[in-house]
């Protein structure tokens, strides 16, 4: 027995267990998603690249998002395609930041679109305020504005043309063990 070599097992597939979605209307032409989900090991042992590429991999967030629509899909993630995404795709941001970040994406004027009201703000803010943890570590995606070509637009699916921008913040809670996601959309 003791010639034998210890045999390095690879840990259990880690996972991410959906624990809520929170939809928040924030105008006519805009709202905001924010879903909530557990880790099943210590985020604290693994990098972020590993975790980013985990948490793509997990089927709620395979979805096709408009204004006026969220649906389950396989291969889609808001307007973009899952399998184009990855860790690269997010980049890290100062906690600190995350909210007037957030705040803000949700103030700027844009044509055609009503400003967000001073209640759902303060609604949208206590929320994020909630999920902050002083350990948190945030990310931002970076492709958040739907391509355009000088004479035509280019879309990742055909459902994509629905929005005009899609912002996306991950919020890892280290203490918890908790990811908390924040999309932005708007038509």
């Amino acid at each position: 027995m003791d010639d034998k070599k210890e045999v390095l097992k690879y840990p259990i597939k880690n996972k991410y267990s959906l624990m809520g979605m929170e939809f928040l209307r924030l105008h006519d032409h805009g709202q905001a998603l924010i879903i909530r989900t557990k880790f099943s090991d210590k985020l604290t042992k693994h990098n972020y690249e590993f975790l980013i590429d985990s948490y793509l991999k997990e089927e709620f967030v395979n979805f096709q998002l408009t204004d006026f629509m969220f649906a389950r899909a396989q291969g889609f993630h808001g307007p973009f395609l899952t399998k184009k995404l990855n860790n690269k795709s997010y980049v890290k941001i100062d906690s600190s930041d995350f909210l007037s970040f957030v705040v803000e994406i949700v103030i700027s004027e844009r044509k055609q679109t009503p400003k967000i009201s001073s209640s759902i703000l303060e609604k949208l803010e206590s929320f994020l305020n909630i999920i902050l943890n002083e350990d948190s570590i945030t990310f931002f995606l970076k492709q958040n504005k739907i391509r355009k070509t000088s004479k035509k637009e280019e879309f990742d699916h055909e459902w994509s043309h629905a929005l005009n921008e899609f912002y996306e913040f991950l919020v890892f809670n280290p203490s918890t063990n908790e990811l908390f996601i924040l999309i932005l959309a708007y038509d």
